[in-house]
């Protein structure tokens, strides 16, 4: 989460595909290499063995499924599954305007993002490749991340009602720029899943906004406006980190208003957090939580609202937030 990363070995610890478990049992040199590099290392632990837990019991189930109609036809069904969500994809796609769609938006620093997207009867292509190039700072994401916002698009235009897996995206392709900020080359700092994707997928959405203004809504606040605050309770002087998102609001349709109080469609699986639990388990104390009223956003339709929140810290802490 870093701002001031100049290079991903400034971003944490990075770890190359290697084994926790081994033949049933956690490589205990890998485990402790996790936890002496976290803050939380309890909190990691946690996190690690509900992650083991939950493969396990999907194997389980796979493994059930398989032993009562046999693999056979549990890989028939399976591959029938990926080419249902791609047929439901398509029938989505022959709806949208076809052509290419040229995308042009200035970001909050004078930079200029250029893009398009070419849809045709079996193929949605989204071009990146007149993308500035990679910056020195962690405005960049990774290649895997433009894919994501890409796909996040399509899968919202075509079919947001179905079935998502690997077949939903067979008529998408990504095309990008070694080099730029939506392909950087090592070392590049890459600022995780925050601004760069939230803002890419937003554009994506724009350019079909103004195809199809009558279906689809205006952007959102497109930012993860993420926020911790690390330190330890006043009272009972335990070790906490609050990773929040905030909540914004989302563009009018051409026959409703925006909803209110949404997080961006790229944050991550974090949650806000409930003034009551802030309280008890941070020793916060909340003044304000409540719509953000100010005027902004009018029009036939006025956008939807943020939230404003204010609380007290009671002790010393460190904050921390990414761009907003």
């Amino acid at each position: 989460m870093s701002v001031d990363a100049r290079d991903i070995h400034a971003e944490g610890l990075r770890l190359p595909a290697i084994k926790l478990i081994d033949a049933g049992k956690p490589v205990e040199p890998v485990m402790k290499i996790l936890a002496v590099n976290s803050r939380l290392p309890d909190f990691l632990v946690g996190d690690l063995w509900a992650a083991v837990a939950s493969v396990r019991k999907g194997a389980e189930r796979i493994e059930r499924l398989a032993a009562t109609y046999g693999a056979e036809t549990f890989s028939i069904a399976l591959a029938d599954y990926y080419d249902y969500a791609e047929r439901q994809a398509r029938v989505g796609l022959a709806r949208l305007p076809k052509g290419r769609l040229k995308l042009e938006e200035a970001m909050d620093d004078g930079t200029i993002w250029r893009a398009a997207i070419d849809i045709a009867d079996d193929t949605f292509v989204v071009d990146l490749r007149e993308a500035p190039d990679q910056r020195p700072e962690p405005l960049n994401t990774s290649r895997d991340g433009a894919v994501v916002s890409a796909q996040l698009i399509f899968k919202a235009a075509t079919a947001p009602d179905t079935v998502c897996n690997a077949g939903s995206f067979r008529p998408l392709s990504v095309l990008t720029r070694p080099g730029s900020i939506f392909d950087p080359m090592e070392p590049a700092a890459q600022g995780y899943y925050f601004e760069v994707r939230a803002r890419l997928s937003d554009m994506l959405w724009h350019g079909l906004a103004k195809a199809k203004p009558e279906r689809f809504p205006a952007g959102h606040f497109a930012s993860i406006c993420g926020r911790v605050i690390a330190g330890r309770h006043p009272e009972t002087r335990r070790r906490f980190a609050m990773v929040e998102p905030q909540m914004g609001g989302w563009g009018a349709t051409a026959t409703h208003d925006g909803v209110n109080a949404q997080f961006s469609s790229s944050h991550g699986d974090t949650f806000n957090c409930p003034a009551e639990i802030a309280e008890a388990r941070y020793g916060f104390h909340y003044r304000r939580l409540k719509l953000n009223d100010e005027p902004g956003g009018e029009g036939r339709h006025h956008g939807g609202r943020g939230v404003v929140k204010e609380f007290a810290i009671r002790g010393p802490q460190t904050e921390m937030a990414s761009p907003a």
